[in-house]
């Protein structure tokens, strides 16, 4: 038996665990920057759990937002989201033969392009396209003129919309202080995001959660299964 084909099996046992065990969702894959959730839905049976074999003994725990998803993987990639009564969740990591990593999110956040961090859009070749400077998170000249044409160089502007996100506490060791004296020690929080089509976040873009609270982020990185930032609490 090839991997293909029992691969083909796998999921479709997934499938029918779900089936018996699972929730009504909603599959849904982002296709742009703004509003995720507005993309095509397609309706699946879907559970999840905190260990990889679905004991269910517990539920997810605060800090600890990766679980174990319970679905028919056939068409299922990394950024994908499920929505169902229990919360909304984004697919992390498929591999073969074993379940799906997915993030419980906490959260729904917005981004905002600021002077200092210049555009997350990337081009064709998955690079930034401009507007970023990589010394000091400066960008050209000193502004957004070569940003984005949803900035048009006049200022901040909010891209990524309404995004399911996890915040979180920062891991241990992790420090955000300014290490200059006398200086306030702002709130840390780690952000996890889905993978958003054509965009990253970067050092310096602002975010807005739901509630209003405002955060900046201190540092970024991405990969093909999403973003983890560490970021500020705006305490002004």
């Amino acid at each position: 038996m090839n991997s293909d084909r029992l691969q083909s099996l796998v999921s479709r046992g997934y499938g029918r665990a779900a089936c018996q065990v699972g929730l009504p969702s909603q599959l849904v894959r982002p296709v742009s920057v703004a509003d995720p959730l507005k993309g095509a839905i397609v309706p699946i049976m879907a559970t999840f759990s905190a260990d990889a074999a679905f004991s269910f003994q517990k539920p997810p725990l605060q800090d600890k937002p990766q679980v174990f998803g319970l679905f028919n993987t056939d068409d299922i990639l990394p950024g994908d989201m499920i929505v169902n009564a229990d919360g909304i969740y984004f697919v992390e990591r498929v591999e073969l033969w074993r379940p799906p990593v997915c993030i419980l999110t906490n959260a729904v956040v917005s981004l905002t392009e600021t002077s200092q961090s210049g555009s997350g859009a990337l081009d064709d070749t998955g690079a930034i396209s401009a507007g970023a400077c990589s010394l000091a998170g400066l960008s050209d000249p000193y502004g957004i003129a070569a940003s984005s044409s949803a900035t048009g160089g006049t200022g901040s502007k909010t891209i990524a919309i309404n995004w399911p996100a996890y915040i979180g506490p920062p891991k241990r060791g992790l420090n955000g202080a300014s290490g200059v004296s006398g200086t306030v020690r702002a709130s840390e929080y780690v952000l996890l995001l889905p993978p958003i089509p054509g965009y990253v976040p970067l050092p310096y873009m602002k975010l807005t959660d739901a509630h209003g609270r405002s955060y900046t982020i201190s540092g970024a990185t991405t990969s093909q299964y999403g973003s983890e930032c560490l970021m500020t609490v705006n305490q002004i």
